[in-house]
């Protein structure tokens, strides 16, 4: 049994907008309508595009240099550092859980992910990323993701709360509307 209570934070959705730099580059590349992160009510990408143009607009997640261009979500810069110190005052481990694609797909990936936590959130939490393709094999007591089902071959340990977005509203559970609410969310499982 684990005795330090941990928060796992996604990267991708919850800490980086993927999916606006997602969209904006369908639109450019392919000339899709520009859909705001706001107009994405669906997790899947063909449920958003078609099944004819999803291949294409999901090889642009697999490309060199898409996961260093990814800016932070409003608020989680602050919010992590926020987390962090309170993390020394309550004695809980922060640590960032994150579902890199797959290495023969796109081999950019893993850095590109390290390299961004380093530059925007901090250097000193590099050491603090869990790269998993299945995030039930990760303990915790909390998963921060805005994906809206996280399955895998375990039953998880933590209690998914979901990072509020467009296409996760119609799933079930605890969830964060937004970052600056974090303390009244995130504390209560975690002290």
């Amino acid at each position: 049994m684990m005795e330090q209570k941990v928060l796992l934070i996604d990267q991708d959705g919850v800490e980086a907008q993927y999916d606006r730099r997602i969209l904006e580059l369908a639109h450019e590349r392919f000339g899709l309508p520009l859909y705001t992160p706001e107009d994405v009510t669906n997790f899947e990408t063909h449920e958003i595009f078609g099944e004819e143009m999803a291949s294409l607009v999901e090889k642009l997640a697999l490309e060199e240099g898409f996961f260093s261009s990814l800016l932070p979500m409003d608020g989680a810069v602050t919010a992590f550092n926020e987390i962090i110190e309170a993390s020394h005052e309550y004695g809980f481990g922060v640590f960032i859980c994150t579902k890199p694609k797959r290495f023969y797909k796109n081999p950019y990936c893993l850095y590109e992910k390290a390299d961004w936590i380093s530059h925007i959130l901090g250097r000193e939490h590099a050491d603090r990323i869990i790269f998993t393709r299945d995030k039930t094999l990760v303990y915790g007591t909390v998963l921060l993701d805005d994906k809206p089902s996280v399955t895998g071959c375990m039953k998880p340990f933590w209690t998914h709360v979901l990072f509020d977005r467009p296409y996760n509203k119609k799933a079930a559970g605890p969830r964060l509307p937004n970052w600056s609410s974090w303390k009244e969310v995130l504390l209560p499982y975690l002290t």
